[in-house]
């Protein structure tokens, strides 16, 4: 460029110049196409982790619906049974006593929300959804989580006071020959069946069954107690019903982005 401003041939200059400036320019624009690239890439694999997370939700509010439904029909089976005559022999009052205890069954459970906190945390949320999107997902992952912590951590009168009135004995009997309900772990919700109370032998000590039993009818508030607790779990599995709805219509959204 030197060499033709000395030599005055000023067309040579500009072309110099134009070549600079449009390699200068090219470049900034390869630069920004290579940025916007690997921000779509990463916009991409954010909201496909986000639907997984979600998906792994919907697969667990299904799995408790299936436990929260065979609770309640513990419960209900228990409701029914206070109606009637009373059972004579142990063996057909252990049935009866073991509704008593799976109509006390609670597994707590909050949307992991993982994926989610990481966006947020990092103000990437504007890469994987729109206002509209952010603000659904923010109701369906800080709102209804705060809800649910209320709605399935309840403290059930009719599990603490129904428990006090079953033998020491048919706890340990329970716990050792009966009790293989394990809870799932969030990243497995599927790995459980529905089947989640098998059938459990009688207890070889048939007096501490007997004298549970009698406790257990004669127990004044334990009725009332029981229609609470049918209560609660129909809240309950309204509000997960609820929640895989709202996860549905979520991924349904993200999908759509």
């Amino acid at each position: 460029m030197m060499t033709h401003i000395e030599d005055q041939n000023w067309f040579a200059v500009w072309l110099d110049l134009l070549i600079v400036v449009l390699g200068v320019f090219l470049g900034i624009q390869l630069g920004n196409w290579n940025d916007d690239r690997i921000l779509k890439a990463s916009a991409i694999q954010s909201r496909q982790d986000l639907v997984e997370d979600i998906l792994r939700d919907i697969a667990t509010f299904s799995v408790r619906q299936e436990f929260y439904t065979d609770v309640l029909g513990s419960a209900l089976s228990v409701e029914s049974k206070l109606a009637t005559l009373p059972e004579d022999m142990p063996e057909a009052q252990w049935p009866f006593i073991m509704n008593v205890q799976e109509a006390g069954f609670m597994w707590p459970l909050e949307p992991s929300g993982l994926v989610y906190k990481e966006l947020k945390n990092e103000g990437a949320l504007g890469l994987v959804a729109d206002p509209a999107l952010q603000k659904d997902l923010r109701d369906y992952y800080e709102d209804a989580s705060a809800e649910l912590g209320v709605t399935i951590r309840f403290q059930s009168d009719f599990r603490q006071n129904s428990r006090r009135l079953i033998d020491g004995p048919i706890h340990v009997h329970i716990a050792e020959k009966c009790d293989a309900f394990a809870a799932a772990e969030p990243s497995t919700p599927l790995a459980y069946t529905s089947q989640f109370f098998a059938e459990c032998a009688t207890p070889e000590d048939l007096s501490s069954i007997s004298k549970t039993y009698q406790r257990i009818l004669g127990a004044p508030k334990l009725a009332d107690d029981l229609r609470l607790r049918i209560s609660e779990i129909s809240q309950t599995l309204g509000f997960l019903s609820s929640l895989e709805t709202q996860a549905t219509e979520l991924v349904a959204e993200l999908d759509a982005q």
